[in-house]
């Protein structure tokens, strides 16, 4: 968990900082992330036709359902991974969010497809921790480097102890207020 490039500490109590009601001062712009609940609206995004396609210009990170996404590349028709390769051209980073609880023939899929997933995107966004096993354990067995994982609000993190914990083996993780 690092601070954002561009972001200064303010109020934290260190001798470099000016006291600003504890709120962290931006000098560059904000850094957008998108989260798609469905891939039709991802598609209208890369294509122009969002609403928000026009507004939300080159975001650093979006966020893609796992289960739809499978679902679609086995769909040999689907144009899906193609606008993900031109999205992370763009440097935009894809994250693809995994179910909060992942089961049964959901968690199948997923481990039937975790190279291409894997492959497709830069990490994975976790609902629970039993999740981050069963990446470890796809990469060791496929022989493929663990990916960048994230974990969702669904950690319950409040307080910077817990934050400190998840940093060792995440990315980055939700913090709750």
């Amino acid at each position: 968990l690092q601070q954002p490039q561009g972001a200064k500490a303010r109020g934290n109590g260190n001798d470099d900082t000016e006291e600003n009601g504890g709120v962290p001062l931006m000098t560059k712009a904000p850094r957008i992330s998108l989260y798609f609940y469905k891939l039709s609206d991802f598609v209208a995004f890369c294509q122009g036709k969002h609403s928000a396609s026009g507004k939300l210009k080159n975001p650093e990170v979006i966020y893609l359902p796992a289960l739809p996404l499978i679902v679609s590349l086995s769909d040999k028709s689907s144009e899906i991974t193609t606008f993900i390769d031109k999205t992370r051209q763009n440097n935009t980073k894809i994250i693809i969010a995994l179910p909060y609880i992942m089961r049964g023939k959901a968690a199948e899929a997923f481990k039937k497809n975790y190279e291409n997933l894997a492959k497709l995107s830069d990490g994975f966004l976790l609902g629970n921790i039993g999740d981050s096993e069963i990446i470890e354990d796809l990469s060791e067995k496929t022989g493929t480097q663990l990916p960048k994982l994230h974990g969702d609000y669904s950690f319950n993190v409040t307080n910077r102890e817990t934050a400190a914990y998840f940093s060792k083996s995440f990315e980055s993780i939700a913090l709750l207020p």
